[in-house]
């Protein structure tokens, strides 16, 4: 029960982050709207008390509320520009606005009419107010629990404790009910937006998982990746089939298709709603995580995913794997620098013989001066031999351990003259080292040697 009100309250998330210029006109709108009709009704009023009564108070503050209301309409009207600049002022705006209502009206009713039944009025204008402000639900939350705190003071002031038992509940229920009215419209308005989505994202599924296609996948991950704030961290996983081709001819395409119908939805379990999922190829899946991350967490995702792939079955078939290459970036990389990385990092974990994961991290990049000879080997020994070799035409960088060091080779391939390899004194295989170069365009340009065999 709480997973599905979290769920839902991550899709109404996810549904006013994605809208939230047409959230805040909406609510904007309905404040224009809701001053107008607060001036007809102190109109209607006031020319009733007229008809009916004599009560000169009771005209005079009809006649400053009416001036009042029409006051905020027109400042509402005239500065809209002003207002519609910022989602914060239009919030504060509508809530301020909202509570002076509620007490305004509280208090003419107290003054003018029935004190007894104050808090019946109090229930319904928020049920009423509620209908007509869409938000975040924590923010609706500590509104209503505010405004409900100070109508109860008031009343214990203008009643005596004595006198505020039943209201006390009223007030609980009015809370309660003011909540629930929010929590459903705004239901309604994510129901309705993501059945407008669907219709609208046919053209942008892959019609086998129902993930987006390659075209709509990058244009997300870019726009996200590109402009997301300095700082926010993202991993960009490239996720790969393993020896799929087989899976085809031991089992038909049929079976093939099945299982990547399956994998499809065990991507969209085990990611979140805000995250976005691609299929981009035959056997190849992206996902960009977006904020809210950590290295666990990506780590955490790897391995189920791996899991649960492995232990899936389509009639006979079974024992399937991937392969996954992760980026992970808080230092602002671009969509392209961070699909390099995931890339690099996905031949990796291939060249490691597949079924694994293999998760690289951004690094800042010093644009060089020169060009970069990269050494990769534990012993420090063979950087003074290789720099008087070469002398000062260069910039030397050292990497000790294998993955940090085909991570650097990434981060910097476009200036990168020379590698040198101690493929004996890193701590991977010599094989994967082999199979990893011979498997990445970047080493057909960069001359690659062994440390060992050109100084010892």
């Amino acid at each position: 029960m709480l997973g599905k009100l979290y769920d839902r309250y991550e899709e109404t998330t996810v549904y006013l982050e994605k809208n939230k210029d047409a959230v805040r006109t909406f609510n904007y709108l309905q404040l224009k709207n809701l001053c107008r009709a607060y001036a007809h009704l102190c109109g209607s009023v006031l020319f009733l008390s007229f008809l009916f009564e004599r009560h000169f108070q009771l005209r005079s503050w009809m006649l400053i509320e009416l001036g009042f209301a029409w006051g905020l309409f027109y400042l509402f009207k005239h500065a809209e520009d002003w207002f519609q600049k910022s989602h914060a002022r239009v919030r504060c705006a509508c809530l301020g606005v909202h509570a002076l209502l509620v007490f305004v009206s509280i208090l003419q009713h107290g003054m003018f009419f029935f004190r007894d039944n104050m808090s019946f009025l109090f229930l319904a204008l928020n049920i009423f107010l509620s209908a007509s402000y869409v938000d975040d639900m924590i923010v609706v939350a500590v509104y209503r629990f505010v405004v409900a705190q100070v109508y109860l003071v008031v009343e214990i002031i203008l009643r005596g404790l004595e006198q505020t038992g039943w209201d006390f509940v009223i007030i609980i229920v009015s809370f309660v009910l003011s909540i629930y009215v929010s929590w459903m419209l705004l239901g309604v308005r994510t129901e309705q937006s993501q059945e407008t989505s669907m219709f609208k994202d046919k053209g942008s599924r892959d019609l086998l998982t129902g993930l987006y296609n390659k075209l709509t996948f990058e244009e997300m991950a870019k726009n996200y990746i590109n402009n997301r704030n300095n700082g926010e961290p993202c991993a960009f996983l490239i996720i790969d089939f393993d020896n799929f081709k087989s899976v085809n001819d031991n089992y038909g395409h049929l079976v093939g298709d099945q299982i990547l119908k399956k994998f499809g939805e065990i991507l969209s379990k085990n990611f979140r709603i805000k995250d976005h999922i691609g299929r981009v190829g035959g056997d190849e899946f992206m996902v960009v995580m977006t904020d809210d991350i950590s290295d666990e967490y990506v780590r955490e995702r790897c391995e189920i995913i791996q899991h649960e792939l492995n232990v899936a079955r389509i009639g006979q078939a079974g024992g399937f794997s991937c392969s996954i290459g992760v980026a992970y970036d808080n230092l602002g990389f671009t969509f392209e620098q961070l699909y390099m990385l995931a890339d690099d990092a996905l031949y990796e974990a291939k060249a490691r013989g597949k079924k694994q994961y293999v998760k690289w991290d951004s690094k800042e990049i010093h644009i060089p001066e020169k060009k970069i000879i990269f050494l990769a080997s534990a012993d420090g020994r063979y950087m003074t031999e290789i720099q008087k070799a070469c002398g000062d035409r260069y910039i030397y960088m050292q990497e000790r351990h294998g993955t940090e060091a085909l991570n650097g080779i990434s981060l910097y391939q476009k200036y990168i003259d020379t590698v040198f390899f101690d493929y004996d004194g890193l701590d991977m295989d010599s094989a994967i080292l082999h199979k990893y170069i011979n498997s990445r365009p970047i080493f057909a340009k960069v001359p690659v040697h062994d440390v060992k065999a050109e100084f010892s």
